[in-house]
């Protein structure tokens, strides 16, 4: 219940108009987060990040899906006061 209420915080902070904008920023760079790491770590992941934890992570991924993250919050912030 209290991430619905964030969410309903975000949506109408500063105004209704851009609450929306603001409301989808933090939902795509967690999954812009989540496919470039996918991504950038089964095409180029080499050394493991934790392989007792999680065996498929890498540091190359980890790095790629900070990278892809910050590409899509520069996207998304250039298209929105464009």
């Amino acid at each position: 219940p209290w991430t619905l209420g964030y969410f309903l915080l975000l949506r109408h902070s500063p105004d209704g108009s851009i609450g929306l904008w603001i409301l989808t920023l933090p939902l795509l760079c967690s999954f812009a987060n989540d496919v470039g790491g996918y991504f950038v770590g089964r095409f180029f992941g080499r050394r493991k990040l934790a392989p007792t934890i999680s065996p498929g992570k890498t540091v190359e991924g980890s790095i790629g899906g900070i990278v892809v993250s910050f590409l899509a919050l520069w996207l998304f912030t250039s298209v929105v006061r464009g």
